[in-house]
């Protein structure tokens, strides 16, 4: 019986551990596209996704809002900082462009991204970062179910 209990057990933590590690490689694979930075025609620098169109930009920030739709498998500092880069994406870039005639949204993006290539490098550094840590402490899974919260989400301002 203890065994059997012991090996319940064990395929439970596994498959929690799985599901963490599919939530995370969605994360590692938009890391990619934002480590990726393009040289415009203009000679300055501009983070791909939003050196390219409107629609490859809205791809993302989807890819984006995807990965954070369940936040359980996601250390809370991870989700939280996830959650906040969607919301500058949204607020800063997206709100501004989603406006425009389609022929003045790439170099809408282009000029946004320039504008903001520091803070989205931030972002990138630390969700990065907080991976690292969530990899390196990927077999504690008792701490990870313990400090997931208990209070309410904090509630975010979408610009108009």
């Amino acid at each position: 019986m203890r065994i059997q209990n012991l090996n319940y057990k064990r395929e439970y933590y596994k498959k929690i551990i799985e599901k963490r590690i599919e939530a995370q490689e969605a994360i590692l694979a938009l890391i990619y596209e934002l480590r990726i930075q393009v040289k415009l025609d203009s000679g300055v620098m501009c983070n791909r996704i939003c050196a390219d169109d409107y629609e490859f930009f809205n791809n993302f920030v989807v890819s984006l809002a995807m990965s954070v739709r369940s936040p359980f498998w996601l250390s809370d500092k991870l989700n939280g900082t996830m959650l906040k880069f969607n919301i500058f994406l949204l607020n800063e870039i997206e709100s501004i462009v989603n406006k425009l005639e389609p022929q003045e949204q790439k170099e809408a993006l282009e000029q946004l991204g320039t504008a903001h290539l520091e803070k989205l490098r931030e972002f990138r550094t630390q969700i990065e970062n907080q991976l690292k840590s969530d990899f390196a402490n990927m077999s504690n899974v008792k701490s990870f179910i313990r400090s997931k919260r208990e209070d309410e989400p904090q509630l975010y301002w979408l610009k108009k």
